[in-house]
């Protein structure tokens, strides 16, 4: 394994990103079912129950709907990179070297800021705006200073070493003792 495969830390957005999914329908159900049943009274009457279960199908379908778009994606913070995975039946797969890392954008509104979430941009000099962005993220002023202190060196790691390991490859000596290995 590679120096630029050690996971420093993997993780998925939180559940709190997709809060308005969520609180919307639980506020309007309640509201949407005395509003049909107070004003429309004998048009409903007999189908009661049915309205009902529709409005909670629906509302379950909301929650369903965050949930997949929590575990469609999935962020991973490397020793040398940060890595997004984004998407359920297709992955869109965004890398870059956190050396080559200009800025770092913590974005939250107040609300976020409440729940402690936010999004995380990440720049280069390569190219304009964020190449890489990790969405809903739970205490994302953490996460910005664990990227700072890995790209200044300064990160302790769990073996209690600063630095990663140095064991002198790169992943071209890697690949080539990959292949001598399926040769023999």
């Amino acid at each position: 394994m590679s120096r630029n495969q050690d996971i420093v830390r993997s993780f998925r957005p939180s559940i709190l990103r997709d809060f308005s999914m969520i609180l919307w329908p639980t506020v309007l159900l309640p509201v949407e079912l005395f509003l049909i049943f107070n004003y429309f009274p004998e048009k409903f009457e007999e189908y009661t129950t049915h309205v009902a279960i529709v409005a909670v199908v629906i509302w379950l379908l909301f929650i369903l709907i965050a949930k997949i778009k929590t575990f469609s994606n999935k962020y991973e913070i490397r020793r040398e990179t940060l890595m997004s995975i984004d998407g359920f039946f297709s992955h869109k797969i965004s890398e870059i070297n956190i050396g080559d890392i200009r800025n770092i954008t913590v974005q939250q509104s107040l609300g976020k800021r409440f729940l402690r979430f936010g999004n995380i941009g990440f720049s280069t000099s390569a190219g304009p705006g964020e190449e890489v962005t990790f969405w809903g993220v739970s205490n994302p002023k953490d996460v910005k200073k664990m990227i700072q202190e890995l790209k200044e060196g300064t990160y302790s790691f769990d073996d209690g070493k600063t630095d990663p390991p140095s064991d002198g490859s790169s992943e071209s000596d890697d690949l080539k003792q990959m292949l001598e290995k399926e040769e023999k």
